[in-house]
């Protein structure tokens, strides 16, 4: 008789064979970026210019309500994704705006945004790329904005 951790193994190994991968639940919880570079390009009146960026911190994915999963950011712009296979794609059509303290507008539409999970469930890597329009009181500036980058499971 296998004992219950030997039995819950092996039916792991099982499911493995049968085709039964990530769920989207693999997802859920703290990811913390590895690596990851980018760049924000953006054209004013003045003309254009690159920035550099680089991808750090953490990203928080719970469970969905009209998605599979959900991105929460601390400032309220969550962002919605659905799941098929080990790859999370962004829900089409997703805007976010912020105005700074300066008086600075700025709205985020994401062109697209995926996370694909790795086979030991471990890692993410994401690709990111969206329009940015910047509106205040020195004029406008429309940008695009790229990334990609590695993600562990916290505690994993």
């Amino acid at each position: 008789m296998l004992s219950r951790p030997a039995a819950l193994a092996a039916f792991a190994v099982v499911l493995s064979s049968l085709g039964c991968g990530p769920s989207r639940y693999d997802f859920v919880g703290l990811w913390s970026y590895t690596s990851g570079t980018g760049q924000l390009t953006c054209t004013t009146s003045r003309g254009s210019q690159t920035q550099a960026l680089s991808s750090n911190g953490n990203v928080s994915f719970v469970r969905g309500t009209d998605s599979d999963l959900v991105v929460v950011d601390g400032s309220g712009c969550n962002i919605k994704f659905n799941v098929t296979a080990n790859q999370a794609s962004v829900v089409p059509g997703q805007t976010c705006t912020r105005t700074s303290s300066d008086g600075v507008k700025t709205t985020v539409q994401v062109t697209s945004y995926t996370e694909l999970l790795s086979s030991d469930l471990k890692t993410l890597t994401e690709s990111f790329s969206a329009t940015v329009l910047m509106e205040g009181p020195g004029g406008q500036a429309t940008c695009t904005m790229t990334s990609t980058g590695a993600l562990s499971k916290a505690g994993g």
